[in-house]
């Protein structure tokens, strides 16, 4: 398994912008922010891609919040803002977030998005469904 950090992370999403360009998209990645939170998560209200780190700022997981959703919605499906804390064990080791926001017209991208990042990177609470993802995308980022 691959250890994946919040630089390395920058790194292949740079590297997804410059070899498989989007019109009017630019991916963005946020700066790291607390899960647990007395406000609002970045983004909350947002469409885009979202991002889970340990408390070393490893990679844990990487979630979509596309057509219906946004960040907040998604994010809060496992942690609870009102009370500050984990609502789906799976994720008790997250301490960190970072967020993709994606403009409204090229929300149906998040999907393929999505699924690049996770092929490339395999984070360790991804799981994967129908497809091999036994060889990633061959990235200058993770070499």
């Amino acid at each position: 398994m691959k250890t994946v950090n919040y630089e390395t992370l920058k790194s292949v999403i740079g590297h997804f912008n410059d070899n498989y360009p989007r019109p009017n998209l630019n991916l963005t990645l946020e700066s790291l922010s607390p899960i647990i939170t007395n406000g609002m998560w970045q983004n909350a209200d947002r469409a885009g891609l979202y991002f889970f780190f340990n408390k070393d700022q490893v990679l844990q997981y990487i979630g979509k919040a596309s057509f219906g959703s946004n960040i907040g919605v998604r994010i809060g499906a496992r942690f609870s803002c009102k009370d500050c804390r984990c609502i789906d064990q799976r994720f008790s080791s997250v301490t960190s977030l970072a967020t993709i926001v994606l403009p409204n017209d090229r929300i149906f991208e998040a999907s393929s998005i999505e699924e690049f990042l996770i092929k490339e990177l395999q984070p360790p609470l991804n799981i994967i469904g129908v497809g091999d993802v036994s060889e990633p995308v061959d990235s200058p980022a993770l070499n």
